[in-house]
């Protein structure tokens, strides 16, 4: 049995040249269909609200960085701190409930060389995590989030 130029198509024949059934590939077509379609149409999860803020680190706005917004049960959602500032929409929103929220800050150290397996002379930029882990990875900052304005702001302190 030999496939053809696009076996995706499947157009299976036997030593014959005669079209084999697609038996088998028929359904797991109609399978995957069904799922998109159900996937696309279904219910968007539990509700979501807006959430923004400003986020300093010893008095300054952290230029670059992520923030997280973690419930206990649920999805998670993460905004993108951008001279000081972070938003998520009410689509990307965090839900309703208390929060765990990690927070990182990033720096930029400049231009080093990158080393193998890279090409000698490839440059990348360098960067480093600054925010202590007590806001990020091993975070007691917590927030709740409720229909309504979401204002939460964090003034970071050594």
């Amino acid at each position: 049995m030999k496939l053809s130029f696009f076996p995706s198509v499947a157009q299976r024949t036997d030593a014959a040249g005669a079209r084999a059934p697609l038996g088998r590939i028929l359904p797991l077509v109609t399978l995957a269909s069904t799922l998109l379609f159900a996937v696309g149409c279904g219910d968007s999860g539990p509700p979501r609200a807006a959430v923004q803020g400003n986020v300093s680190w010893n008095g300054a706005p952290v230029d670059a960085g992520t923030i997280s917004f973690i419930p206990d049960a649920g999805p998670a959602a993460t905004a993108e701190i951008v001279a000081g500032k972070y938003a998520l929409a009410k689509e990307e929103g965090a839900i309703f409930a208390t929060h765990t929220v990690q927070i990182f800050g990033i720096k930029n150290l400049g231009s080093v060389e990158a080393g193998p397996p890279h090409p000698p002379g490839t440059m990348i930029d360098a960067t480093e995590q600054y925010i202590p882990a007590k806001f990020n990875n091993a975070t007691t900052l917590t927030v709740e989030i409720k229909d309504g304005d979401n204002q939460h702001d964090f003034d970071l302190k050594k």
